[in-house]
């Protein structure tokens, strides 16, 4: 029943993800376009998302997540990069209808507020690897330390990835466990994960965590264990099934791949991997255990790194096992730091001196990193030809390896 049922889902998906293959590919320069349809995303520049495709909106109005666009034009140009369709229209009419992200707007101001608190507490790189931690976003490091972030391959760490969102649900789950029973701090668990979602952005990588950790969650609180290689599937599925246009983003894609090796060669997914019981360990255990973690990470994401950018970061296994473990660390300090901030500001002030010199040795690994022979290694962009050879490689070993264990 459960084969006939994913059968049957995963059709459902290849149905939409084709659809939207379609339409995006029938749009050419010059067409007259009428659009009645609501903005999946928005970034700078006036882009929002709508129909899978990103589209450059002419307006002076403010856009919002969960508008509705009702809009006549042509379309003046149409550029493909990294499988993501960008499109510039020009239209006659143009109405914005208030939908729901109206709703949410209390975060975003929220989380502007959040970003001038830090960026008073902290100075330069260091201020915006503490925002880039507990909310994401790499937009206010400098071109120098960006660069390095990248070639260490430790962006996601400031890029609210799927990391975030466990650190975040094993750090809730601790605390409420203390002053609740396990199964109401579930559910007190479940909303944190989700308004951390919320605050920090709704990224591909975040929804896909937040996702994956809830339904975790919720299988504790109904005393059955979660099979990560199942929840992995259904999440991409689902996720899929709503916005059939994620199958060709590159962060959703190196989130599966990630979380898919880490299931396949550590045995969990990255939800038990940080461990809801908050187990202590050692410097050399947690060492060891984050350059698990990258390696099996690396192993899968690999060949997508090099299709989409050409390069790859050699020293990235030992980068991050030297800087990982201070990443819950100053999640949680931070947070401490950023309600003590919020209530009386010297509290912020005090809390960013006692941060300091733990975010400068990120810092310092991170630039020490960048700087090996090796870093960023160019080596040009891997055909998909090559991606499915590899990824046959690695299944088909890891079965025979599965296959022998079991003998």
């Amino acid at each position: 029943m459960r084969f006939l049922i994913l059968g049957l889902v995963g059709l459902m998906v290849i149905i939409r993800v084709a659809g939207h293959s379609l339409i995006s590919e029938r749009i050419e320069v010059g067409d007259e376009v009428k659009l009645n349809t609501v903005v999946w995303e928005v970034r700078s520049g006036g882009w929002v998302k709508m129909l899978g495709m990103w589209w450059k909106l002419e307006t002076g109005e403010s856009v919002t997540a969960g508008d509705r666009i009702k809009a006549v034009g042509n379309i003046k140009a149409k550029l493909i990069r990294n499988s993501q369709v960008e499109i510039v229209s020009q239209h006659r009419s143009l109405i914005i209808v208030p939908g729901v992200g109206r709703w949410f707007s209390g975060l975003n101001e929220a989380r502007m507020l959040i970003d001038k608190k830090i960026s008073r507490w902290f100075v330069g790189d260091v201020g915006a690897l503490i925002s880039g931690i507990l909310l994401g976003g790499s937009g206010q490091l400098s071109v120098e330390m960006a660069e390095a972030f990248r070639k260490t391959g430790l962006m996601h760490v400031v890029a609210a990835s799927g990391y975030n969102v466990v650190v975040v649900a094993g750090w809730v789950m601790s605390w409420w466990q203390r002053w609740l029973n396990r199964r109401l701090a579930i559910w007190f668990g479940i909303l944190s994960i989700c308004l951390y979602a919320l605050l920090a952005g709704m990224s591909t990588p975040v929804i896909r965590a937040a996702i994956m950790a809830s339904i975790s969650l919720a299988g504790l609180y109904w005393g059955r264990k979660s099979d990560g290689g199942w929840l992995l599937i259904w999440t991409g599925l689902i996720m899929l099934l709503v916005r059939p246009d994620w199958w060709y983003d590159v962060g959703w894609q190196l989130s599966v791949a990630a979380t898919a090796g880490l299931i396949m060669f550590t045995g969990q997914p990255e939800i038990i991997t940080i461990s809801l019981e908050r187990q202590h360990r050692g410097i050399a255990e947690e060492w060891l255990g984050n350059l698990q973690t990258t390696l099996a990470a690396q192993l899968l994401t690999a060949p997508l790194i090099l299709h989409y950018f050409g390069q790859m970061g050699v020293w990235s296994p030992a980068v991050n096992m030297l800087a990982l473990w201070t990443i819950p660390l100053l999640m949680e300090m931070g947070a401490v730091v950023l309600v003590g901030g919020l209530i009386w500001d010297p509290i912020g002030q005090l809390g960013a001196m006692v941060m300091w010199p733990l975010a400068s040795y990120v810092l310092l690994i991170v630039t020490w990193g960048a700087g090996w022979p090796g870093s960023g290694w160019q080596v040009g962009n891997l055909g998909w030809g090559w991606v499915g050879v590899y990824y046959a490689l690695v299944g088909t070993s890891w079965w025979l390896l599965m296959k022998k264990k079991k003998q």
